[in-house]
């Protein structure tokens, strides 16, 4: 009874930890992921949460389901939904996203739109609404809307660039001072060495947080499969993961691996029209 309550009691303590954690930028989908999160560049469905100027570079529609599971605790755990349809100039995006257990949860949703200004580079803007809810009187439930505003540049046929800024107005969520959801900014770029192979390297800025150094990378097998491996240096962990599209089905399986707390499985499910 005693190690039940003490695990418990970890557990709790963990959540919290993580959910400070979440009030920020938190990346989703299986391909980032498994390319540890260096995804700031990644043309795909999941840019309407990423960069959603980004979206303006797809060739079709698309929607796309996620799961993940933080070193394998169901408290910790985050589905989500993303959609993008992407038009001769511009793009439509949108995604939603749950974290957390019943006593506590943050939400996350909002729509995004991308504009072309040229052949080679676009800008995009999202609007979110964020809650953090706890299953008690005295802290409740809580809410703000946040913005981003995101840019992608393919500066030559090999090279692109994009940024992304996520809550610049430094938004409050609660009356403390310090309950706030900080800044984070991201900056990257994508070399592709091949039509089947490219790397990314992106810096991440949390404004209360050191800066995080990602390096992901994905190589084309064969024409319906993906390997892909990354690192991350604060903390450091590494990743990896693969893809199969049968079609227009889209299926993604990844893992983070933090050396002290584990693994952190994620899987998608996609759709492209």
């Amino acid at each position: 009874m005693i190690f039940k309550q003490l695990t418990t009691a970890f557990i709790l303590f963990f959540c919290l930890i993580q959910a400070k954690a979440q009030l920020g930028y938190s990346p989703l989908g299986a391909r980032s992921s498994g390319m540890g999160n260096a995804s700031v560049t990644n043309i795909d469905v999941w840019a309407a949460h990423q960069n959603q100027a980004a979206a303006v570079f797809m060739d079709r529609a698309e929607v796309s389901t996620a799961y993940q599971s933080p070193f394998l605790m169901k408290e910790l755990a985050t589905v989500s939904a993303a959609a993008a349809v992407p038009f001769e100039k511009s793009a439509l995006t949108t995604s939603i996203s749950q974290f957390g257990y019943s006593q506590y949860s943050e939400t996350r949703a909002g729509v995004g739109y991308g504009l072309k200004l040229s052949k080679r580079l676009a800008l995009g803007v999202r609007f979110n609404y964020f809650n953090v809810n706890f299953q008690d009187n005295f802290y409740g439930s809580k809410g703000t809307v946040t913005a981003e505003i995101s840019m992608l540049a393919k500066v030559t046929d090999n090279f692109i660039m994009g940024a992304h800024l996520y809550n610049p107005t430094y938004n409050k969520i609660a009356e403390f001072e310090s309950d706030r959801i900080p800044v984070i900014l991201r900056v990257g770029g994508t070399y592709l060495f091949s039509d089947r192979f490219f790397a990314n390297l992106e810096v991440e800025k949390n404004i209360d947080h050191n800066a995080n150094i990602k390096l992901g990378a994905e190589y084309n097998v064969q024409e319906k499969f993906f390997i892909r491996g990354g690192i991350n240096t604060a903390p450091f962990s590494n990743s990896f993961g693969f893809g199969v599209l049968i079609k227009g089905l889209r299926i993604d399986i990844a893992s983070q691996y933090h050396y002290i707390l584990g693994y952190s499985p994620q899987a998608t499910l996609g759709y492209r029209f």
